[in-house]
Formats: C-alpha cells, structure tokens, sequence
C-alpha cells in the first residue's frame, strides 16, 4: 500500500508541474468507457452486494482513480513507459539477489517471487515489462544497445518464474508488436495457430495445475448461470464459491477433478472474475474499455496484462494493477477526443485523500497487531482480517458471520464443527465436517474429523467412516494421512 501512494503522490505531483498553468485535456472514448465502468462498480457496490464493502478495497480503488487521472494530465508519456520497465528491472534484480540468496523468497516452496507471494504474479509483471521493452526498442528512443540488454535480463528472469501463464502473455505482447506477422493473413492465422500450440504444451508441463483451473472454471459456470446479468456484487466471490464447489462435486460424485480440488478464492481469469462479481453487464462494460485502446500503440501492454489475466489474479496484485492503470492512461492520451481546459492545481485536491488513505492502512495494522484484545471486530469485512480474528476468538458467532458474509472453506468448517463438537451439538458439527468433505473431496481431514465424532457416540458409524479412511487415496501422504490411518486400523481392531 505505501508503494501504491508514493506512485499515486509522486504522479500527482509530476503532472502539476510539469507544465505550469491551464491544461487542454482530452476527453477520450477511453475516458468515458472507464467512467461508465466505474459508475457500473458502485452501483453494484449499493444494490447489488448485500453487505457493506471492505474500507481498505474502497481506499485502494480511489488511489487507482486518482492515479489514473494524474497519469493522463503526464505529458511526457515515454516516461510512464521508462517506469513500468525500471519497475520490472527492479523485481528481476530482486529475483537475481534472491536465487544468490542474497534476499529471501515470499514463498517457502519457491526461490523466486520478487516481491510478490509468488512466482506467478512475478512472471506476469516481468511479461509486461518485457512488451514495454520491445516497445521502446521499437520506438528507437534511446540507445538500442542498453534496451537489448534490458530485453535479455527480463526475459532470462521470466524464464526462471517457470509461469506458464507470463510466458504466453509475453508472446502475446511481442508477436502483436511485429507488423510483418500481420501484413499477410497467412502469417496472422500462422502466429494465432502457435500461441494455440504454445497453450497447449504448456498444459503438459504442469496437467495438475491446469486441471485445477479446468475446476474453478465450471464452478463458476454454475455461479454466472445464477446470477447472469448483474452477478453476485463486487468483492463476493470468496462467499459463494466454496459452497458451489461443494454443490458440484454433490452432483457430480466420482469426478475426476476432486483430485485437483483445493480451497480456493479466485478465479485464476479475470474476465469470468468480473462476470462472476459484476455479471455480463460488467463484462461488456470492460471489454468496451479494451475496445477502446485497440488502436493505440500501447495497446500491446494491456494485450499482454490481459493475457495473462486468463490464467492468473492480477487484479489481487496491486503492482499489476498499477500497470494496468498507467497503460489505460498511456492509451487513453493516443486516442482523438475532446478539448477541456481546466487548471492543473485541482490535481493538488487529489493529495488531501493519501494522509487519509494511509490513516485507515495503520488503523488495520494496528488493529491486526491488537487482534487478541479485541472484543470486536475492527474490519468486520476484510476477509484476511476476519480470518485472524475468528481463529483467535474461537466464537462460533463469529465464525458463522465469517462464513455467511466473508467467505468459507475445509478449514474454517473444521474449527466451526471442533466449537459444536465441544458444544455437545453433534448434528451441526456433522453438517460442518461433511459440508466441508464435500468442498475439497481429496482432503484427509475432514474425513477424519468425522470419524473422530463418532468414535465413542456410534460405533457403527466410526466404523464405516474408519473403512473409508483405510481406502482414503491421497495425493500426498504426511502428518495428517498417517493419524487418521493409524486412529481408523487401531479402532478397527478392537471391534
């Protein structure tokens, strides 16, 4: 967050100086197509979404606003497109000092993250880099030796990300740069036909994680079919989706894909994302927005963003969004509009809303720290912040609105189902348990939660739940999978 309003300040204040005086701005399509998405987004914030939105979300999305308007008002466009690929020169130093173990990793099964949670993200900023790169090369501003050498950093340390989802947004970025492949319909269909097969292998190189995707995607087929105009409100995703996908392994039991089950609260594609949260109505309102830059020659940066959004969150990602943001602008200021004349001072307004934006991001870290003497929750709708505060108080109440109104998986129905079971309320613990064997089916746990319930209330019941823990087939084999295997032979033996 404090990265996010130094950029969004320093931009405000670069494009208030810059050029002294009155401003002729251009209202573009681009402009308005935003605006109208926007104005889309708060009224499904108030009709829509049936409780109130998270306070830290609504701050984060006013710094991108204003971000993008003082990005606008910067005349000197090149140098939006020098600080996107500083910025990815940056995180591929990070990654270099982080494989010297110079600097740690974000991830514990990852050497390589930048500064990101993971390598996923990392790839994805270094892919964009790379197309602004191939940009400037293009552009033949400054000198063609430094920008090859820039080329080879970003894209050896792409390569090391080993995400699949950055490297098709890569080619995607510099094939859409090389007018040649598109003088002639043969090489178009040919370089089209690639990408298709580039897709394809990739699969293969990881078909477990693919697979995974392959099962957000037709849970949230099930969600867009429920709600398929206006969606289900902006920021509900984590609430819905566990529940549907237990409701679609209940429909469809033997599925192959429980194996690649797992929980989750992400789509891993931003378009279904949007059409999830925001239904199609906000689908067409985005693509319009992308409709718009097709013509500008920064088009290839929200081409490859977009790629890579099929396959990944980048909308979780605020450095990613960032980007995005600054390459709206970039293509905004290419495209013919209409002439307003107004004073670059306003932009000054703009600073008022930082000091409050970063009040409210120390009130969370304070109340974060503060978490175990809290008798109330302080950001009763963030979902990270709810997650802490639920495990710490251990109050079923709190975990019900938790799961009524944040979001819910096999962990969180385990704890709530472990509170009834001390309770002595054996039938909701049942419902807890089973409810979340039926979310992620390849899960140990919850299958042994359910025995242990039954253990010295029904025999016959822990009987059978013991049978099936001994036939449990699990991917992996650790901790968990060795007590519940050794509880379900050593209770079977002494029946």
């Amino acid at each position: 967050m404090c990265l996010l309003l130094a950029i969004t300040a320093t931009a405000i204040l670069y494009a208030v100086f810059e050029q002294r005086g009155r401003l002729l701005a251009r209202i573009t399509s681009t402009d308005i197509a935003i605006v109208a998405y926007l104005l889309y987004g708060l009224s499904n914030l108030i009709f829509i979404r049936d409780i109130p939105p998270d306070l830290l979300a609504l701050h984060d999305w006013g710094m991108y606003l204003l971000l993008y308007v003082a990005a606008r008002n910067i005349a000197n466009k090149v140098l939006l497109i020098r600080f996107i690929i500083w910025l990815g020169i940056m995180q591929a130093i990070t990654g270099i000092a982080q494989l010297s173990g110079w600097l740690p990793s974000n991830h514990s099964d990852f050497s390589v993250t930048g500064t990101f949670p993971n390598p996923g993200p990392y790839g994805g900023f270094l892919a964009i880099a790379l197309t602004a790169a191939i940009w400037m090369l293009r552009s033949g501003t400054g000198r063609k030796v430094f920008w090859w050498g820039v080329l080879l950093l970003l894209s050896v340390m792409l390569v090391i990300s080993n995400s699949r989802a950055a490297w098709v947004a890569a080619f995607v970025g510099i094939v859409i740069q090389l007018p040649r492949v598109w003088e002639r319909r043969s090489t178009g269909i040919l370089a089209i036909i690639v990408m298709g097969l580039i897709v394809t292998g990739l699969y293969f190189l990881r078909p477990g994680s693919a697979d995974s995707r392959v099962l957000i995607w037709r849970v949230c087929a099930g969600l867009m079919r429920a709600e398929p105009v206006t969606g289900f409100g902006i920021g509900a995703l984590p609430r819905y989706y566990m529940n549907a996908q237990a409701d679609f392994f209940a429909s469809h039991p033997g599925s192959e894909l429980a194996d690649v089950a797992n929980n989750n609260c992400q789509t891993f594609n931003e378009f279904i994302h949007v059409t999830v949260e925001q239904g199609f109505i906000g689908l067409l309102l985005l693509v319009g927005i992308i409709f718009t830059c097709r013509r500008s020659s920064c088009f290839p940066f929200i081409l490859a963003w977009f790629t890579f959004s099929m396959f990944s969150y980048p909308a979780d990602i605020r450095l990613l969004l960032v980007v995005l943001v600054l390459s709206f602008a970039l293509c905004a200021s290419e495209n013919p509009g209409w002439n307003l004349k107004f004073s670059k001072k306003w932009l000054l307004c703009g600073l008022v809303m930082i000091p409050f934006t970063l009040i409210i991001n120390l009130r969370y870290n304070e109340a974060v720290k503060n978490i175990k003497s809290d008798v109330i929750a302080k950001f009763p709708y963030n979902r990270e912040y709810m997650l802490q505060f639920a495990r710490q108080k251990q109050d079923i109440g709190v975990f019900r609105k938790l799961t009524r109104n944040i979001c819910s998986s096999t962990d969180i129905l385990c704890d709530m189902g472990d509170l009834y079971k001390r309770q002595g309320e054996m039938k909701r613990a049942d419902s807890c348990y089973s409810l979340a064997r039926r979310m992620v089916p390849c899960r140990m746990k919850p299958l042994h939660k359910l025995y242990l319930l039954y253990e010295r209330q029904d025999s016959t019941i822990a009987k059978n739940y013991a049978l099936q823990i001994l036939n449990f087939k699990s991917r992996t084999v650790g901790s968990v999978v060795l007590r519940a295997r050794a509880d379900a032979k050593k209770f079977l033996n002494r029946e």
